[in-house]
């Protein structure tokens, strides 16, 4: 939890509007953990924060399925662990940079007279 606070003190300080969380070395989170990832998600989405998670093991994914962290971001923001190192988080990052392109030019544009 501490470092899910200390990611969303940063995302607000900064005007993020998309985190990528390497989850690769995530392992075996207890309930409390789960819940803890599940209200980061829903915060982070209130602020209007995109969360996209790379390299997500299967017990990790199915954890987040049952605790129901799924429910509040969409399949394309969940990367799972890849065979080839990095590609998850390769992965993760280009959706983020294409969400925060498809999600910010419309504010890049010129008033119109």
């Amino acid at each position: 939890d501490e470092h899910l606070n200390w990611f969303e003190h940063r995302a607000a300080a900064v005007g993020a509007r998309a985190i990528v969380l390497r989850m690769k070395r995530t392992r075996n989170p207890d309930a409390v953990g789960m819940r803890d990832i599940d209200n980061f998600i829903r915060r982070m989405k209130t602020a209007g924060v995109r969360v996209i998670l790379a390299g997500v093991r299967v017990d990790l994914l199915e954890g987040l399925r049952a605790a129901g962290a799924l429910d509040h971001i969409d399949p394309d923001q969940v990367f799972p662990e890849r065979q080839a190192r990095g590609s998850s988080a390769m992965e993760a990052i280009a959706a983020a940079l294409k969400y925060l392109k498809a999600n910010t030019m419309d504010t890049l544009d010129p008033p119109r007279h």
